[in-house]
């Protein structure tokens, strides 16, 4: 066998294994993706519109015990960005409120909840909350 014709498969197996290479790893998709935002949404009762709220939400994570907080009240809605897990979710503060007769109130609430999965982006959180 001449020398050349050697080198010439040598060459062709090693660019068959250079793409072959490459193809697999542009196969690969890198998944890195661990933050979300989560939107937690403070149900009231039955029998009363809320007409403000403001306190604390603390969301701590169940893994690695970092907590997440935030004061900044949407309505009944909060958000905050934090890494995707499972978490336990406090929420305490006061409300103004509109009973069934139209009369507006003001007490304290408070919501809790022991395992959340905020795993989806965005991750969603429905707690009712009690008026104390």
């Amino acid at each position: 066998i001449p020398m050349s014709v050697s080198i010439s498969k040598t060459l062709h197996v090693v660019l068959l294994a250079v793409v072959a290479a490459l193809g697999m790893a542009s196969c690969h998709k890198e998944y890195d993706d661990y933050d979300t935002t989560a939107t937690v949404t403070l149900v009231a009762p039955d029998s009363v519109t809320v007409e403000r709220m403001q306190g604390t939400v603390t969301l701590t994570n169940l893994n690695n015990r970092q907590s997440y907080s935030t004061s900044v009240f949407n309505g009944t809605v909060v958000q905050l960005p934090l890494l995707r897990g499972v978490y336990s979710v406090s929420a305490e503060g006061s409300v103004s409120y509109r009973d069934k007769a139209g009369v507006v109130h003001t007490g304290m609430f408070r919501a809790t909840s022991s395992f959340e999965q905020l795993l989806d982006v965005p991750a969603h959180v429905s707690l009712s909350f009690i008026i104390l």
